[in-house]
């Protein structure tokens, strides 16, 4: 059987474009999730769903504007936050879940914008530099999605130039709960931290060669946690890779230079399938 093939487009200012050719693997996953791309690839990727840069962007967007439209939607009191530091951001994110029902049938997009504003000002304050580019279709995705345990189908190595499905989820992975200082309550924990239980159109593609470890303190902070967070999300256990991991669903077909790739050709134009 022939394997489908996907190709990412990349255009740079002068209109020029060059292509990224990928092989799907024979896996079942990996034919379930491209069964969900098909459905969705010939629609723009979501701006605000998807990180197709380096680093994140401080002028991309105007997060106190966010909050306010957000607020404003959800007929709640914009009460003031300080949006420079990792406290006021983990308040603005508690005052999006507990409210998005509110407004997630009457304005997804405004929705998706305020959740991205929060996590890009977090990303800007930390000074992170991506480890994958990803390609996302925000709530254009909300048909195809399906409640299943991705971990299961983690690759046991992480390999720059592949497409993996990795951790798209509404909350934080464990450690980023505990880098961002959130509380250490149980409940809260159970509830913002979120193993990946969901495929979904979205994919990444590496950048880097190796998933990270642990960040220092964090192990020994998450065993008061880890039982009942484990049982509360139905797993065995949770090791680096499943937090820095991904499903491999393709492989590239040429070998290219990424790490000056992007720089010559930083737009994505397209997506296609054959």
């Amino acid at each position: 059987m022939t394997m489908p093939k996907i190709k990412l487009i990349f255009i740079n200012s002068q209109n020029q474009q060059h292509d990224l050719d990928f092989l799907l693997i024979e896996s079942h996953i990996a034919h379930r999730w491209i069964k969900k791309l098909r459905r969705i690839y010939k629609l723009p990727v979501n701006d605000y769903d998807s990180q197709l840069l380096l680093r994140p962007d401080p002028n991309r967007f105007d997060i106190l504007k966010e909050y306010e439209n957000f607020c404003k939607i959800a007929k709640i009191k914009c009460e003031p936050i300080d949006m420079e530091n990792q406290i006021g951001l983990n308040k603005l994110h508690e005052i999006f879940e507990v409210n998005n029902d509110l407004i997630i049938k009457k304005d997804p997009v405004s929705l998706s914008r305020f959740h991205q504003a929060i996590h890009n000002k977090e990303y800007v304050i930390q000074l992170v530099k991506f480890k994958a580019l990803d390609f996302g279709w925000g709530e254009k995705e909300g048909p195809l999605m399906e409640k299943l345990n991705m971990h299961q189908y983690y690759s046991k190595n992480i390999e720059k130039g592949n497409i993996y499905l990795k951790w798209s989820e509404l909350g934080k992975v464990p450690t980023k709960y505990f880098a961002d200082g959130e509380p250490n309550d149980q409940y809260r924990f159970n509830q913002l931290s979120i193993p990946n239980k969901t495929l979904r159109p979205k994919f990444f593609l590496q950048i880097i060669d190796k998933y990270s470890n642990f960040t220092p303190g964090f192990e020994l902070w998450f065993d008061k946690f880890k039982k009942d967070w484990l049982t509360y999300h139905d797993l065995i256990s949770w090791q680096p890779i499943d937090e820095f991991g991904g499903v491999h669903v393709a492989q590239p077909i040429d070998k290219v230079d990424l790490d000056n790739f992007f720089l010559n050709y930083p737009n994505l134009k397209s997506i296609e399938i054959n």
